[in-house]
């Protein structure tokens, strides 16, 4: 019994944060849908592309968690700290070309995916565009809390998260309506929600991890060794996760269902 208690005491955590993760496309849906269908659509399309490059950031965290747990086994906190740093690299370069590659073509992309009619493919472009410029703010939220649940710690997650969602729910109808954004509006908002999630976890993983000292953290950031370990298991599962949204961006293809 004690096994299943803890079981679910790691995992219900885990579990809402990544809920959190995903409400904050939702909620901008739903501010949104004040302004029409069209614009509905636009959003939901901006965010399956959206998540269909974000679920390369399997690469980081299922890699992550086979140097850290390494690390951890061994009770090494220099290569903790040095894997940490590893991580924290790979996740900057990764996020960095993903958005160097796919924020420029966002319209060519949402209109060759999802068969989408000029006026829809227009409204969305700019919300994705957005959100894909800045693909590094959720990838490092990714790690940062990989770091943290590798530390034993699932909670702190799931308490930022949540905190974020309530924040884009005040930011949205703001960016929207209040200073007239639009669909745009919602992307700032989400991507402002974002990035102070992605403060906040920078900070307890700094304390955690480099006892709070930013000259620590920096010190360990100086080398890139990707291990084959991390290539093997995070390529594998960035594959199978990229499979599915890709597989499912077909049925609207086929069935020519966007506005």
């Amino acid at each position: 019994m004690n096994n299943y208690k803890q079981i679910i005491t790691l995992a219900l955590p885990i579990m809402l944060s990544v809920i959190f993760q995903t409400l904050q496309g939702t909620v901008d849906m739903m501010f949104v849908s004040w302004l029409g269908t069209e614009s509905v659509a636009a959003v939901i399309l901006g965010n399956n592309l959206f998540f269909t490059v974000f679920t390369l950031n399997v690469f980081v965290s299922a890699g992550a968690m086979a140097l850290l747990a390494r690390s951890y086994g061994q009770n090494d906190h220099e290569a903790i700290q040095k894997s940490t740093g590893e991580i924290l690299i790979v996740t900057l370069l990764l996020s960095s070309v993903l958005s160097l590659i796919f924020a420029p073509n966002a319209s060519t992309l949402i209109k060759t995916l999802f068969n989408s009619s000029d006026h829809t493919t227009a409204l969305a472009t700019p919300y994705t565009m957005i959100v894909l410029a800045t693909l590094p703010v959720p990838f490092f939220n990714v790690a940062f809390q990989t770091i943290l649940r590798a530390h034993g710690d699932t909670k702190t997650g799931l308490y930022i998260f949540g905190s974020a969602n309530i924040i884009n729910m005040i930011l949205d109808p703001i960016f929207i309506f209040s200073l007239g954004l639009g669909i745009p509006g919602a992307a700032y908002a989400t991507v402002l929600s974002r990035t102070i999630a992605m403060v906040i976890m920078a900070y307890f993983v700094l304390k955690r991890v480099y006892d709070g000292r930013l000259s620590n953290c920096i010190n360990h950031l100086h080398s890139l060794r990707i291990t084959f370990a991390h290539v093997q298991i995070g390529g594998w599962a960035s594959i199978q996760g990229i499979a599915r949204p890709l597989q499912d961006s077909h049925v609207p293809h086929r069935n020519n269902c966007w506005w």
